[in-house]
């Protein structure tokens, strides 16, 4: 199959370079494309105020790669992919046996993010759930459905790209999905986004069995 992974990354080289390994490592039989933007730095970061206008830029990247792409996932520079990424996410995306689908979440941390738990939080099949939900590590099939980001305000804990974009895809009547289980692993270090909400509440994830 033909993936495109999109990872936003800002001035953490030695995550960046771990995430690559891990594609690498995971990619077996699959083509592989990165996609990797850059968040620069100093008065160019976007951060959590602006990082509507980051996913914005990725999103109009993706519309313009010009190959067939079977699925694309978005995630970040302090994430590692979890054995047989890209096989698992296969099989749980094609499992989804609905044609309203948009999303489907692969960091499952209920503890540290029961908010994408809400809806349906018994597993509807094959270890996934109903969310009604779109968290920022997710799997989709196509970025012409999703739109221009406009209007989107931060809180202090969130860069609200998250809600915004969950009710837009609620307005179209999409469904979004979470995987049972991470499939892409967090660790405990800071971040840059949230540094005094992650201090006080980290994201710790683990792979499940």
């Amino acid at each position: 199959m033909n993936f495109i992974i999109w990872i936003n990354t800002y001035n953490r080289p030695q995550l960046l370079e771990r995430f690559v390994q891990s594609v690498h490592n995971e990619q077996h039989d699959h083509h592989v494309q990165l996609v990797i933007l850059n968040d620069g730095d100093g008065s160019k970061h976007h951060g959590k105020e602006r990082y509507w206008e980051l996913i914005n830029k990725g999103i109009d990247n993706l519309k313009k790669i010009n190959m067939r792409i079977d699925l694309y996932i978005k995630t970040d520079d302090d994430m590692i992919l979890a054995e047989n990424f890209f096989d698992r996410v296969a099989t749980l995306w094609q499992s989804i046996n609905d044609p309203k689908k948009i999303t489907l979440d692969i960091l499952s941390a209920p503890h540290q993010r029961g908010r994408t738990l809400t809806g349906e939080k018994v597993p509807l099949e094959n270890n996934y759930y109903k969310t009604g939900w779109v968290d920022m590590n997710f799997v989709f099939s196509n970025p012409h459905l999703f739109p221009t980001i406009t209007n989107c305000k931060s809180s202090t804990r969130s860069s609200g790209v998250g809600l915004w974009l969950t009710r837009y895809f609620q307005q179209q009547g999409r469904n979004m999905y979470q995987a049972d289980r991470s499939l892409v692993l967090h660790g405990d270090h800071p971040s840059q986004m949230h540094q005094s909400e992650r201090q006080r509440k980290p994201i710790i994830t683990t792979e499940g069995k």
